[in-house]
């Protein structure tokens, strides 16, 4: 819209611009005009005095040969001389006339160039005063489109940085507590940590390390966060800025209101208010100012995000240390035997229900669809029940037939176990990254589907053979 109305402004001043210049033309053309006359009043001029020569030497001489022959002048000096010294030549007296208008048309003339050299001088000091309307107008839209525009952003950006540095400021003792939950579920001693009942596991340095990360983050959020350690602008110096462009900006736009008439225009825009604000414009400075802040919000948002991620990883790690190896790996036994089992479950549902055959036998079919109810009840309690194992086994090695009506049903309970199978899926990712996170290392297959881990193994393998060898030498 302002594009419209500024363009609209031009033609505006452009066109007053254009109403000095029929004026010029018309005085060029009379003073053309007058130039002509003159000239051909000074060829008629000098045509008469040749004229008269003649006649003087034609007075003592023989002037038949003269007589004989045409005038050069106008219409009558080619007629013959035969009339005698009496007779009148018209074209003397429009040449008298001429003469006797000669003097006053170059009076005339003069007066006339006189008053076209005033009225071209009114045209040129009006186009010069349009020209420097436009000048006004094109140089205060363009301060307003760049600098007032650009600083105006800048010191919003500046109060949005501000704003959001504060909050993150407030947030900065939600940490503390964090770390103190953390140091209780470890044994109370920040100094010594345990992780299932060891201090030097990885799982024990992992808790001491993100208790210590998380009481200090309330001072780093503060140093980076706090209005009073960002590199603000002078409040005083922006403000009067501010308030210099809202003026300037209004008068802007009052001007370009201004755009049916030409002269309210021209002299809105020559407002003198508009040289001292536009002076006062051009010194305000914030660019640099502003990189600066937004370079320490984003060190702000960093030391709150590198926080509240330790407070995350904090949960986890209460979580691993919470519970022993032995039992994580017992549960992660179960839920990948209860996945399993879903599957296949999933697998006969879904071949009972794209059957072809349409023979009855609705007590087996409404017997899974039971089945599956029960094994949606269970897993949304607790995805580590074994049970549903034995349950998934008892769809899985059915040999049934459904109807059409059973098998509308069937592919609702295949949804079903689709989504408990998630549900146990979800637990097993959870008690693997508990175990990586309290022994720093993922457990292997070979150590949950045994549910036990490889060293407990070999424990007991080796109390195996020293009873073996004890109980040899007892024989001895």
């Amino acid at each position: 819209m302002n594009k419209l109305l500024m363009l609209a402004f031009l033609v505006t001043l452009m066109s007053l611009m254009a109403t000095a210049a029929p004026q010029e033309e018309v005085d060029e053309l009379e003073l053309e005009d007058m130039a002509e006359n003159d000239t051909m009043e000074e060829a008629a001029e000098s045509r008469e005095a040749r004229e008269a020569g003649r006649k003087e030497k034609c007075r003592g001489r023989n002037c038949r040969d003269q007589k004989q022959k045409p005038s050069r002048g106008k219409s009558g000096r080619g007629r013959s001389m035969k009339g005698g010294k009496g007779q009148k030549n018209p074209g003397n007296k429009s040449k008298k006339s001429k003469k006797s208008k000669k003097p006053k048309s170059k009076k005339n003339g003069k007066a006339e160039r006189r008053g076209s050299n005033g009225g071209r001088k009114a045209g040129c000091s009006r186009a010069s005063t349009d020209y420097t309307c436009l000048i006004n107008a094109m140089t205060y839209l363009n301060l307003t489109k760049t600098q007032v525009s650009n600083y105006l952003k800048q010191q919003g950006r500046i109060v949005a940085a501000n704003k959001t540095g504060e909050k993150k400021n407030g947030k900065k003792g939600i940490f503390a507590s964090t770390a103190q939950r953390i140091i209780r579920s470890a044994g109370g001693d920040s100094s010594a940590l345990t992780c299932q009942g060891s201090t030097t596991s990885n799982g024990a340095k992992n808790l001491t390390d993100l208790a210590t990360l998380l009481n200090g983050c309330e001072d780093k959020v503060k140093a980076a966060c706090a209005t009073e350690n960002m590199p603000l602008p002078n409040i005083t110096e922006v403000s009067a800025c501010v308030s210099s462009m809202e003026t300037f900006k209004g008068m802007v736009d009052t001007c370009q209101m201004n755009k049916e008439n030409g002269t309210e225009a021209c002299t809105c825009w020559s407002n003198s208010n508009f040289t001292s604000l536009a002076a006062t414009i051009r010194k305000c400075k914030i660019s640099s100012t502003q990189k600066l802040v937004i370079a320490q919000l984003a060190s702000c948002k960093a030391n709150f995000s590198a926080c509240k991620q330790a407070e995350d990883d904090g949960m986890k790690a209460m979580s691993s240390c919470a519970t022993s190896k032995s039992a994580l790996l017992a549960s992660a036994k179960t839920l990948t035997e209860n996945s399993a089992g879903l599957d296949s479950a999933k697998t006969k549902v879904d071949s009972l229900a794209n059957s072809t055959s349409t023979r009855a036998a609705a007590a087996s079919c409404a017997e899974i669809i039971t089945i599956v109810t029960e094994i949606k009840t269970i897993i949304a309690a607790n995805p580590e029940n074994s049970t549903v194992t034995t349950l998934t086994t008892q769809i899985s090695s059915a040999s049934v037939t459904c109807s059409d009506a059973e098998k509308t049903s069937l592919a609702t309970s295949s949804s079903d176990l689709e989504s408990a199978k998630s549900s146990v899926d979800g637990s097993l990712a959870t008690i693997k990254e508990d175990l990586e996170i309290a022994t720093g290392s993922a457990p292997t297959e070979s150590e949950i589907s045994s549910g036990t881990s490889a060293t407990s193994t070999s424990s007991a393998r080796r109390n195996i053979v020293a009873r073996h060898l004890l109980n040899r030498f007892n024989l001895n």
